[in-house]
């Protein structure tokens, strides 16, 4: 189970299927609308946006001095990424 590898608490999303992780300040729940093969190894994947939530304290505490503490993750062609740096690779 890739939530208990990881340490995360998975938690019911309001619009999709997938789980949420419990641990993120903030989530965009989107629904697939296409998948562009751009070569055999890329792809660009777009999706719509149906939901967005971000934590109530962190909304509320003056949002704009608070944003140091967001640190979205992304996982892209298999590897994770926060802001500018390398976090992990799928296994």
């Amino acid at each position: 189970d890739e939530f208990e590898k990881a340490k995360f608490t998975p938690t019911p999303a309001s619009q999709v299927k997938p789980p949420l992780i419990a641990e993120c300040k903030s989530h965009f729940e989107c629904k697939l609308l296409n998948i562009y093969e751009i070569t055999k190894t890329r792809v660009i994947i777009v999706g719509e946006a149906v939901a967005v939530s971000i934590d109530q304290d962190l909304f509320l505490k003056n949002f704009a001095k608070q944003k140091g503490q967001l640190d979205p993750l992304f996982y892209v062609q298999g590897a994770y990424f926060g802001l500018g740096r390398y976090v992990g690779k799928r296994q």
